[in-house]
């Protein structure tokens, strides 16, 4: 037992040397630690947090001679607290050097800060540039004006950092009533400005 804790206490020093601290459990864990090779796997459940991330999953393989590549598969739930963000998904790649999140198959996302709910089937997010680029059945809604702002595109990009968005093809946005549609909608989340490009369409209620 003492040998399994030191072995796994090296790991994580060896890990902090080259990246974000890492710390992590599960109710199974396997190790290999075969040069070039190495890997950490956790199950039932597995739990890694690095940095203000949370990452909880069935499955988390940790790769990488600093463990800077981490695989979630299975119920995962992305949790960052300081900046009121959730993410869900059934799997993600992390890339700790590059601090980029991709996520294939199927992604909801809950921003507190930003009072804004999405799903796709893609997701990017540069976590130290604070921008999430989404892709493949886009539907948003963003708390404005207590009214519900509905957005869907082709393609969306999330700038967290001064709260937009960038909407691009098959473009609409539904709000207080009023109906917008272009192939490029764009929409500052702190004054709700709303800017169209391209082709326009559009319905505006006389209140």
């Amino acid at each position: 037992m003492k040998k399994i804790k030191l072995t796994l206490l090296l790991i994580l020093l060896s890990a902090s040397i080259f990246a974000s601290d890492i710390s992590f459990n599960g109710g199974y864990t396997k190790i290999s630690m075969k040069e070039g090779l190495e890997e950490i796997t956790l199950e039932n459940p597995a739990h890694v947090e690095v940095d203000s991330l949370s990452l909880t999953a069935n499955k988390i393989s940790l790769l990488g001679e600093s463990y800077d590549k981490i695989e979630c598969t299975g119920k995962v739930v992305i949790v960052d607290e300081s900046k009121g963000l959730t993410i869900l998904c059934t799997s993600l790649f992390f890339d700790r050097t590059k601090n980029i999140i991709s996520i294939v198959g199927g992604v909801e996302i809950d921003d507190t800060q930003n009072n804004l709910h999405a799903t796709a089937l893609q997701l990017e997010y540069n976590i130290d540039k604070g921008i999430m680029d989404l892709s493949v059945e886009i539907n948003l809604l963003h708390i404005a004006d207590d009214e519900v702002m509905k957005c869907t595109c082709d393609t969306l990009r999330f700038d967290r950092t001064d709260s937009s968005l960038v909407m691009l093809g098959n473009s609409t946005v539904d709000w207080k009533e009023d109906n917008y549609k272009a192939q490029a909608i764009s929409v500052n989340m702190n004054n709700n400005e709303i800017s169209l490009k391209g082709s326009i369409e559009g319905t505006i209620k006389n209140n």
